[in-house]
């Protein structure tokens, strides 16, 4: 269990800025219910958004707020979108943004004390999701949730495999391990706190704000080992060569900028990956 900060700390007693800010976030957890904000960048997404934005509506938790970002799009998902808008808060990205500065703008427009992001192509596994999320945050020390994924396969009639996260450790960090990002809930502050995603970063933005908030000290995060969301098969598309080609030289900036190694770190990482491939 990483290190907590004392639960009788006063503000005026903090002698840091992570204690400080773990106070302040122990007040606001006191204070009142968690909002949960789910966060989704889409563009060209109209076969899919639907449903996922249905995933999000059918969530039990009362207070549930869902932020569309739309991206470049040539389909007509912006009309899927507006279809639905009593439904959702839709922000229009710039032309050229790329997905950090998509959530980005998500994270601007949000109000929620509790972040969550949630991909087009996915969804919540069940309407309890952000009920437990919300539940989990009445602990005033929790800074982050996050737990497995459904992947769903491409071929038909095949059942979805679960894909294991596991317990957070400093060490594995450093192995190149890091929660998918449609499976974290962050309270905001920490967000804010790490200055949110690298624009800079296309590709592997996701994976440099997870190293950062993972490293924070007194960063809490507890892992619920059960699936929160299912996963859809991506089609393939050139941007996901992009990824591919770009992915290696990001992710070793991220590793280095968090100070948790270099290229041993990212080829665990791979190692990692591809053995979950072949399960």
């Amino acid at each position: 269990m990483d290190a907590q900060p004392p639960k009788n700390l006063h503000p005026r007693a903090a002698t840091s800025d992570a204690e400080v800010l773990a106070v302040e976030t122990a007040v606001q957890a006191r204070a009142h219910p968690p909002r949960v904000s789910v966060i989704t960048a889409c563009g060209n997404d109209a076969s899919s958004i639907d449903r996922c934005v249905a995933s999000v509506a059918a969530q039990t938790h009362p207070d549930t707020e869902h932020v569309v970002v739309l991206m470049q799009s040539r389909d007509d998902t912006l009309q899927h979108l507006l279809d639905q808008q009593q439904r959702l808060t839709i922000v229009f990205a710039a032309a050229h943004d790329n997905l950090a500065q998509a959530w980005n703008r998500g994270l601007k427009q949000a109000s929620g004390e509790v972040i969550g992001f949630l991909d087009p192509h996915d969804r919540f596994v069940h309407p309890d999701v952000l009920s437990q999320v919300a539940t989990a945050f009445h602990d005033p020390w929790l800074s982050a949730l996050y737990g497995d994924r459904l992947r769903a396969n491409a071929a038909p009639h095949t059942d979805p495999r679960i894909r294991r996260t596991g317990a957070f450790t400093r060490q594995r960090l450093r192995w190149g391990w890091s929660p998918p990002l449609n499976t974290l809930f962050v309270r905001r502050l920490w967000l804010e706190r790490i200055g949110g995603f690298s624009a800079q970063l296309k590709v592997a933005a996701d994976y440099d704000a997870t190293l950062s908030l993972f490293s924070q000290p007194f960063f809490n995060a507890l892992y619920q080992p059960e699936p929160l969301v299912t996963q859809a098969s991506r089609p393939w598309h050139w941007q996901r060569l992009q990824q591919l080609l770009l992915s290696p030289a990001e992710e070793l900036h991220a590793l280095r900028r968090a100070e948790l190694g270099g290229l041993g770190a990212l080829f665990c990482r791979y190692a990692t990956q591809f053995a979950q491939t072949l399960r």
